[in-house]
């Protein structure tokens, strides 16, 4: 019986201890650095920052690799970067809309005018001499497409880069890809204009790389025809033969 008794008040004592506690009396954990009394914070807010449990990982799988982050083009996917999704089909102007003015300079400072080129079909482009990787492959296309073509047809590029893009740099470019191929320059406003005038756009992307800056961009190639209509706008992807086709289609061939 006085066993009980003291076991009893053992267990009193203990909860009239607890509930001290509980009700923020003195402790050693309630005092802070310099014995400043810290008010601890709800229980409810310790839960809720303590981390999330972990599983231990399993030894006999390998972690998976964390992909490079790639920096974010503002133009939209696909702009000025090489994509594997299929081209869309090709954009029809219908009916057919007499093609912008460029008003940029050519060879040897001369502004251009569609006027020079009438009777000939035009393959237009917008891009930049240091691009490395949309430029070279439109450009490739637009070479095979004159070679097979069998039908005349003039290429006209458009630099979005002027800074970087003299009138030099721009003929030795053009010159790997092609023979009689008009580059075209200007200040950031006329380029501006005419890219406006299209639909186009381009942007300065500055990654703080060892190469300098890029320019993200848009890549369709624009199609004019010999009476200076433009009639259609093939999007990335596009094939050679799929340009070929159209061009034959208009020179009745």
């Amino acid at each position: 019986m006085n066993r009980s008794i003291a076991v009893l008040g053992v267990a009193l004592l203990a909860a009239t201890i607890l509930g001290a506690c509980v009700a923020g009396q003195a402790s050693p954990a309630a005092v802070g650095m310099g014995g400043a009394r810290v008010t601890p914070p709800p229980v409810a807010a310790i839960v809720s920052a303590a981390p999330a449990a972990t599983t231990a990982p399993d030894a006999t799988t390998a972690p998976a690799a964390t992909p490079t982050p790639t920096p974010p083009n503002p133009l939209g996917p696909g702009l000025g970067l090489a994509s594997n999704a299929p081209a869309p089909s090709p954009i029809v102007i219908y009916p057919p809309v007499m093609a912008p003015p460029l008003w940029l300079q050519g060879p040897g400072g001369r502004m251009f005018d569609f006027a020079y080129t009438r009777g000939t079909p035009i393959l237009l482009y917008f891009g930049y001499t240091h691009c490395p990787d949309v430029c070279p492959a439109s450009l490739g296309v637009i070479r095979e497409t004159v070679a097979k073509a069998g039908v005349p047809v003039q290429v006209v590029f458009v630099t979005v880069d002027p800074a970087r893009d003299t009138r030099e740099v721009i003929d030795e470019y053009l010159s790997y890809f092609g023979q009689g191929w008009i580059g075209l320059t200007g200040t950031e406003g006329e380029i501006h204009r005419a890219t406006d005038y299209y639909g186009a756009q381009y942007q300065k992307l500055d990654y703080g790389s060892a190469n300098g800056y890029a320019v993200g961009h848009t890549t369709e190639i624009y199609l004019i025809d010999k009476n200076g209509n433009w009639i259609e706008t093939f999007p990335f992807g596009t094939t050679s033969q799929q340009i070929v086709d159209k061009l034959r289609d208009l020179a009745g061939v």
